[in-house]
């Protein structure tokens, strides 16, 4: 995935990456519990802004009751 602000260009490598919506901050800003980032097993908060993916595709999966 890849993500632009005016300052940076950041990429990031998320083979087998797993991650929840935490909470919502507003429209476009999530906070991620995620983990299997760049290789780093160990679960990590992080703000996403959905503005600044430039590429990549990311899936929002809902809980179902049975």
């Amino acid at each position: 995935m890849e993500s632009r602000t005016d300052a940076s260009i950041v990429k990031w490598k998320m083979v087998e990456h797993t991650a929840i919506v935490y909470s919502t901050i507003d429209k476009i800003q999530i906070r991620i519990a995620e983990q299997n980032v760049n290789g780093v097993r160990k679960v990590m908060l992080s703000n996403w802004n959905l503005n600044d993916v430039k590429s990549g595709k990311l899936q929002f999966y809902r809980p179902q009751p049975k």
